[in-house]
C-alpha cells in the first residue's frame, strides 16, 4: 500500500509493464482500477489534445468509467487536471479541469464534465487564427477550447494568456475587455 492505494506490476508477453492503481475500501475490496496508459495508446491519440498534455502529465485509464485521467507525474500527486472521455466508437473529448476542481473526488469532476471548457479539434474555420498565433508560440501549443455555453477560447499556455474569439474569428483578451 503506498498513499492509500494497491499497485499492481505486470510484464505483458508484449514487454509492455502493465501499472495498476486500486483504491480499496477498509475491507481492501477494490473501488476503482486506474491503468497507466501505454506509450502506444498515448502515440494513437496525441493528436487530439495538446502537446502540454502528452509531455507534462500521465495518464490513467479508469477501467470503471471508461475515461482517461490527466494527473502530474509526481507519484503522490493526484489531482486531475483534464479529463479525455471516450464514446462507443472511441471517440475521444479531452475536458480542461478549473483549478478550483483539480482536488475533487474523480467522480465529482466526472459529474461535472458538462460544465467544463473542451477542447475541439483544430480545422479549416481556425486556420487563419492558429497561423496568427504561431508567431508567437510553437504550433503544438495554442488548442481551442469551447466553454459549456459555446464560447470558443485560445490559449498562449506558456505566456498565460487567454483570448476569446468573436463570432467574427477575432480575437478578444479574456482578462481585459475594451468597452
Amino acid at each position: 500500500m503506498y498513499c492509500e492505494r494497491l499497485y499492481e506490476f505486470q510484464l505483458q508477453e508484449d514487454g509492455a509493464l502493465l501499472v495498476q492503481e486500486l483504491a480499496v475500501d477498509p475491507s481492501r475490496r477494490v473501488t476503482s482500477t486506474l491503468q497507466l496508459c501505454s506509450v502506444s495508446w498515448i502515440d494513437a491519440f496525441s493528436g487530439h489534445f495538446p502537446a502540454r498534455l502528452r509531455d507534462l502529465y500521465s495518464h490513467w485509464y479508469w477501467v470503471e468509467r471508461n475515461c482517461v485521467l490527466f494527473r502530474p507525474k509526481q507519484a503522490r500527486c493526484r489531482k486531475v487536471f483534464f479529463v479525455a472521455t471516450l464514446d462507443d466508437s472511441g471517440a475521444l473529448q479531452c475536458y480542461q479541469v478549473p483549478f478550483s476542481d483539480t482536488k475533487d473526488s474523480y467522480e465529482l469532476i466526472l459529474s461535472r464534465l458538462g460544465g467544463y471548457e473542451q477542447f475541439v479539434q483544430k480545422d479549416e474555420s481556425l486556420s487563419n487564427v492558429l497561423a496568427v498565433l504561431a508567431k508567437f508560440e510553437d504550433e503544438l501549443f495554442p488548442h481551442p477550447l469551447k466553454s459549456a455555453d459555446g464560447v470558443m477560447k485560445m490559449e498562449l499556455p506558456r505566456f498565460k494568456l487567454p483570448f476569446c474569439l468573436n463570432d467574427n474569428m477575432e480575437f478578444e483578451s479574456v482578462e481585459h475587455k475594451v468597452k
